[in-house]
């Protein structure tokens, strides 16, 4: 038991109980304390080597957090009560505040008057409401303008981290988007069409406002059901439609599709429609989109109709002409040609 006392157990009692270096090992009252010894200390080396390790595993979470804050491109600030900027990193790529500029100054200080105002009112709204705010402005960088989104937010109880953002790409994006989904309004409207774009993958398809109003529909009464445009087809045009839509889909088809048909009006009658439209596949080949147009060709059916009954037929009496007369009875003969029961005379 001596031997496998601990340590700082075996001093204490040479020192203070048995200065004579007498051990009464046996004594369990000795036992006892010994234990307590051997476990205090396991314990200890156990919290020593916990300690240990959630050092180094905090140093690898800081150096991963580190290298990921170092790699964003957007200007990171550490504002005290006052604005001055307690600590910053300037970006992955230069801002219009140069980094030596930084250090120790005021964040009103780098920015021109109107801005410097925004920034002086967010910071008090901050330290108010404690709630995050969000500063949109521009500047003119090297002859063109650059813009620019703050946003700012509590950190501590007198501090604010302050995160600058140059979102001059995304407004030309955005600009260029508008200008040409603007373009894309007026030519569809001048076009006086109504467009359609198929998507076989979810198998709905968008209707312009001029598709609907074609048929009599406002824009809310059509859903982006494929079922709205095939259930209107008149029944005797169905098969030619299907046949020639299956056509089309096929990747050794022409790309164009050309087919004119008759749709249901919501007035009850019948329209003649022309639809035109193209394949478009994607990157692995495979066909995905149908769009194209729709254009109502009904006055131009009925001009047909008109001519071809106008040839057939005299303008005074409205009585079939000689043309329709010869027409028929050349049919008659030809027909009488290949079935010899037929007899006709002409009167």
């Amino acid at each position: 038991m001596v031997e496998n006392m601990h340590v700082l157990l075996k001093r204490q009692l040479k020192k203070h109980i048995l200065p004579d270096g007498v051990l009464q090992a046996q004594d369990p009252l000795f036992s006892a304390i010994n234990e307590m010894y051997q476990h205090n200390d396991a314990e200890r080396k156990l919290l020593e080597r916990s300690l240990e390790l959630s050092s180094q595993e905090l140093m690898q979470r800081n150096s991963e957090i580190q290298a990921i804050f170092n790699a964003l491109p957007d200007m990171f600030l550490r504002l005290d009560k006052q604005g001055t900027i307690v600590s910053f990193k300037a970006g992955a790529r230069d801002f219009y505040v140069p980094a030596a500029a930084l250090r120790g100054a005021r964040i009103q200080d780098v920015h021109e008057q109107g801005i410097a105002e925004k920034f002086q009112n967010a910071m008090e709204e901050i330290f108010r409401s404690r709630a995050t705010v969000t500063l949109e402005y521009a500047l003119v960088r090297n002859g063109k303008a650059a813009f620019y989104e703050a946003r700012l937010q509590p950190l501590l109880a007198d501090q604010i981290v302050v995160v600058i953002r140059e979102m001059t790409i995304y407004k030309k994006a955005l600009a260029d988007l508008k200008e040409s989904e603007d373009r894309y309004a007026v030519a569809a409207a001048g076009a006086n069409d109504g467009l359609w774009d198929w998507d076989l993958r979810r198998e709905t398809i968008y209707y312009s406002a001029r598709w609907k109003q074609m048929l009599g529909y406002a824009d809310d009464e059509i859903t982006a059901a494929p079922e709205e445009w095939l259930r209107r087809i008149h029944a005797e045009d169905v098969l030619f439609f299907n046949r020639t839509l299956e056509l089309f889909k096929q990747k050794n088809s022409n790309t164009h599709m050309n087919i004119e048909y008759r749709m249901l009006h919501k007035n009850g009658t019948y329209v003649w429609m022309l639809a035109r439209g193209i394949a478009v596949y994607d990157e692995q080949g495979q066909l995905a989109r149908l769009a194209g147009s729709q254009t109502d060709i009904t006055k131009n059916k009925v001009a047909e109709e008109q001519l071809r009954y106008d040839a057939l037929h005299d303008k005074l009496t409205g009585l079939p002409n000689r043309t329709l007369f010869i027409d028929r009875l050349l049919n008659l003969i030809e027909r009488a040609k290949r079935h010899r029961n037929i007899r006709f005379a002409v009167l």
